[in-house]
């Protein structure tokens, strides 16, 4: 829309121009001519003001441009832009169909942020509520992408996380009432299969496989771009 707007200033330019010097070249009046010849010089300048600075705001929305790719291939392999597909298409995730307390694992790596891997309280009732609220988002969103017939499918997906949740929370109610031995084994299973579900999602993924140095020095020139982008577009708004 601005490129199109810049485009229709720019011949609103040509066209006072050419006007003017058609004008002076016809007109007789001398006194009216020099106001006019005065005039050519500076609409010229500022018509070549508003050319540079138009060509430095697309400039800057290159630059803007290529370092978004640059970061997309930070985190995701380079075809995955050409592709034409999700994200967890394009790695070939699929949301868990089948109830099991490994399923609840696995939609743990999609619903718990990473930072709180390390320390959070996996199964607690805090966190499954959070959980939830991160995929009625999601589903909410796809919901609006997908045909009317193809949301089964979403409604799928929460009605197993569901019961996933259900059967982790019930199995450890139980556990409190068992041996302290028993309780023990439930736990370590439990841990083991956190475990994998981690490591598969990094397998999958590469959101931690830079040192953040890297991933700051991404971020950084990104910033830097899209500030002197702003500070361009600003210019040229004045300009215009």
């Amino acid at each position: 829309m601005k490129k199109e707007v810049e485009c229709v200033i720019r011949e609103i330019f040509e066209w006072k121009l050419s006007k003017l010097t058609t004008h002076t070249k016809d007109n007789l009046d001398l006194q009216d001519n020099a106001v006019n010849f005065a005039a050519i010089p500076e609409l010229q300048t500022a018509q070549t003001e508003l050319n540079d600075k138009c060509k430095a705001l697309n400039y800057f929305q290159d630059m803007l441009l290529h370092k978004f790719e640059d970061i997309m291939q930070f985190y995701v392999h380079k075809d995955f832009l050409s592709s034409d597909q999700s994200l967890l298409e394009y790695y070939g995730f699929h949301w868990p169909t089948e109830v099991s307390s490994a399923s609840y694992y696995l939609f743990a790596t999609m619903l718990v942020p990473l930072s709180l891997w390390a320390n959070c309280e996996i199964r607690s009732g805090s966190n499954i509520q959070h959980m939830v609220l991160h995929l009625t988002k999601h589903i909410r969103l796809k919901k609006e992408m997908v045909k009317e017939s193809e949301q089964h499918y979403l409604k799928g997906i929460f009605l197993t996380f569901n019961s996933c949740c259900d059967l982790v929370t019930v199995e450890e109610t139980k556990t409190m009432s068992i041996s302290k031995k028993g309780r023990q084994v439930w736990l370590s299973k439990q841990d083991q299969l956190w475990e994998a579900a981690k490591n598969h999602f990094h397998l999958l993924f590469r959101f931690n496989s830079h040192a953040s140095i890297q991933q700051i020095k991404v971020i950084d020139d990104l910033a830097d771009i899209w500030r002197m982008h702003t500070e361009a577009e600003r210019d040229n708004q004045m300009a215009i």
